[in-house]
């Protein structure tokens, strides 16, 4: 199986389980569905509100440690008892000391996760009950939380009446509002029989020492009302300047974790209860112990992993994340996601990042684009990722891409390309990959001649006087679908440009970059920047929209360089534009665009999305008479490159549910401008048994030539 390591056979054995629960993906995809337009809503009802929560967050970071004193300071001069924690065994001793027997009630937090605080007090012999609804129902279920804030959306009403009537004497219905009954009473009699309650932060206030938590269900609100010993276990990074930056952490949590503009309940604990003699008893805690964790944080200040402690946990990345709607709290183990593989890495285990899903990031982007503070979390991972490959070196397969990929001897090529069969190991024997449809490549082999060949023996650019553009096809254009390199060349001369097309095939490195090969990814990049400085030019266009990240990619390569490849590397990214771009700019010279009663509907690219560019819809709407249907919502095609020759399977859910998405447009033609969402979806298209085509954007443009 390509030599596969042993974290990787776990991790795919890990990943088959996971797409055994169809239906928790199905149930996790909808609610998912339901909730990001009301995200949406609030950020479209607050535009200043990120950028104010990203200017928090960097200024708390940058004086994390003055911070920090200061909280500790107003904490204790609050009456609570504060411990720093340097490590795990730290919390949990200290937390040890504290605990000496009685009912424990917990709520959310994510530092408790961290030290794995519940496992280790039920070891002790203590009773923990979790009060969150959902958590409350996966831990009487014994199943895995899905989600942040929503634990249980992946159980169907049926699963929790089983859950509840396995724990108590009543036979409850699979009703919604029984069910919730019989919780909330349940609960509330728990609430006011413990001794102890454990509970995270949303933030802590330096000038004041406060402890500010939101919710919707009110259980935390009882929980650090009524218990006589409040714990809060938090990270150091919870920690902001003010009670009023406090605020505006929790309205973010509130409005990008589900959507409202604040949450039902917000607490702010500030100090400790009179006295034990009150006639009302839900008045506070007696005591209040903090547990400040720092387990590695402040290592981690001044390097790229930083940004993951801006994160508010507010769970909105996941529901963008096309591997996490379907393997759920497989991605991103014991934490969710990206962003919890990078949690788990920033822990200071390689190995137990990899296991997390390190190498099931596709690198779509869109969580970056979902995230309130813009982590760069795809980014980040390959930032791990180099740390990986430098523990363990490249898997068989991915070392023979790379390579092969930064240079591809004319010999080799020929060998291929009259051979045209791989081994797969996610069909478990040798696979054919040329496979045509009305003369398209559907699984793509490569062509007979290169695009740069086919451009050099036929193509005559001797117009010194006309403007210069440089043409970078990428590999994909230039060894496999060259039929669309050569539509780009036709509309680019027919805007009056002269062309440049590098006479070598070279990659961008985007596959090295994405594989944690930095190594490689440089080499290339410097051969690049070369090519590009001694060609002039005005531009640099690329029809790739995963070369044209690639390329933006140069400066992170060469950050800290003093030799002036960081500098070139900037200069190049102010060239660099998308082909959708530069002919919508010159759109008057194509002449007439036409083609009557065509229904077509369009994919875009993630990464053409994480770009912000929507050329592509404008060129589309530009053609008159053409039946567009714009599909619902931008999704991932579940390409992601080397990860659908990793994981075949997952790659192929991913897709049909976006073949799905396309077809219910009706189109007889699906355009996209990336060459990767080209080939997987014409092969999930095939794979449904459709006759729908996808063309790129060039290709429909030459077609809407009339003149």
């Amino acid at each position: 199986m390509f030599g596969e390591t042993a974290l990787k056979i776990k991790i795919k054995k890990k990943i088959s389980l996971a797409l055994k629960e169809k239906k928790a993906a199905d149930v996790r995809y909808h609610v998912f569905s339901l909730r990001r337009p009301k995200v949406n809503a609030f950020r479209k009802n607050h535009p200043e509100i990120e950028i104010k929560l990203q200017k928090i967050k960097q200024q708390s970071l940058a004086n994390l440690t003055t911070l920090t004193d200061q909280a500790v300071d107003q904490m204790k001069s609050n009456g609570f008892k504060v411990f720093k924690a340097m490590s795990q065994k730290d919390a949990l001793n200290y937390i040890d000391s504290i605990i000496s027997g009685g009912l424990i009630v917990k709520t959310k937090s994510n530092a408790a996760k961290e030290i794995n605080l519940i496992e280790h007090l039920k070891k002790r012999g203590f009773e923990v009950i979790e009060t969150d609804l959902g958590d409350r129902i996966c831990q009487l279920g014994n199943v895995n939380p899905a989600h942040p804030l929503g634990p249980a959306i992946h159980l169907s009403v049926e699963k929790v009446a089983e859950i509840f009537n396995a724990y108590t004497k009543e036979k409850l219905k699979p009703d919604p509002h029984e069910l919730v009954r019989w919780a909330r009473e349940n609960l509330r009699n728990t609430l006011l029989k413990a001794k102890v309650a454990i509970t995270g932060a949303n933030a802590i206030a330096a000038d004041t020492g406060s402890i500010v938590l939101t919710e919707n269900e009110g259980n935390i609100r009882m929980a650090v009302s009524v218990p006589r010993v409040l714990i809060v276990v938090a990270g150091i990074e919870k920690i902001v300047p003010t009670l009023d930056d406090c605020l505006n952490v929790v309205k973010c949590a509130a409005g990008f974790g589900v959507g409202q503009e604040i949450g039902t309940y917000t607490s702010i604990i500030s100090g400790l209860a009179d006295n034990e003699n009150s006639l009302f008893t839900p008045r506070g805690p007696l005591e209040v112990h903090v547990v400040l964790l720092e387990a590695g944080r402040l290592k981690i200040l001044g390097t790229p992993m930083e940004k993951i402690l801006q994160c508010i946990n507010c769970g909105h990345c996941l529901r963008v994340c096309p591997v996490f709607n379907e393997i759920g709290e497989q991605y991103g183990k014991p934490f969710y996601g990206g962003i919890g593989v990078l949690k788990v890495a920033a822990r200071g285990n390689i190995d137990e990042a990899f296991l997390a899903g390190l190498d099931l990031c596709l690198g779509c982007r869109r969580c970056m684009e979902a995230c309130p503070l813009a982590i760069p979390t795809p980014d980040l991972i390959n930032y791990v990722r180099r740390q990986f490959m430098q523990k363990h070196g490249l898997s068989s397969v991915k070392k023979y891409l790379v390579k092969n990929l930064k240079q591809l001897p004319a010999m080799k090529r020929k060998i291929i390309y009259s051979s045209q069969w791989i081994y797969s190991s996610s069909y478990g024997r040798f696979r054919k990959t040329r496979i045509k449809i009305k003369g398209r490549n559907i699984i793509p082999g490569l062509a007979e001649n290169t695009l740069s060949s086919i451009f050099i023996k036929n193509y005559n650019n001797i117009l010194s006087n006309n403007k210069k553009v440089i043409y970078f096809p990428g590999c994909m254009h230039n060894l496999f679908f060259v039929e669309v390199g050569l539509a780009t060349i036709d509309l680019l001369q027919r805007t009056g440009c002269e062309i440049i097309l590098p006479k070598d095939h070279m990659c961008c490195g985007y596959p090295a970059i994405a594989a944690g090969d930095f190594v490689t990814a440089r080499e290339i990049a410097q051969s690049n920047i070369s090519f590009f400085q001694d060609a002039g030019g005005s531009v640099v266009l690329t029809d790739c929209p995963t070369c044209q990240t690639g390329l933006n990619y140069y400066p992170q390569l060469f950050e800290g360089d003093t030799t002036g490849w960081f500098e070139a590397s900037l200069e190049l990214v102010a060239r660099l534009q998308h082909i959708s771009t530069y002919l919508f700019n010159h759109l008057e010279k194509l002449g007439p665009l036409s083609i009557p009663g065509l229904p077509v509907t369009y994919h875009r690219p993630c990464h053409l999305k994480a770009q912000e560019s929507y050329a592509d819809e404008q060129l589309i709407k530009s053609i008159s008479k053409l039946a567009f249907n714009p599909v619902k919502e931008a999704a991932c095609c579940g390409f992601g490159g080397i990860f659908s020759l990793d994981f075949y399977n997952l790659s192929t859910i991913i897709r049909r549910r976006r073949v799905k998405d396309l077809l219910e447009c009706r189109p007889e033609i699906v355009v996209t401008s990336c060459p990767g969402c080209l080939y997987h979806l014409s092969e999930g298209l095939y794979e449904q048994g459709s006759k729908t085509m996808v063309f790129h954007i060039s290709e429909l443009l030459r077609k809407a030539i009339t003149v």
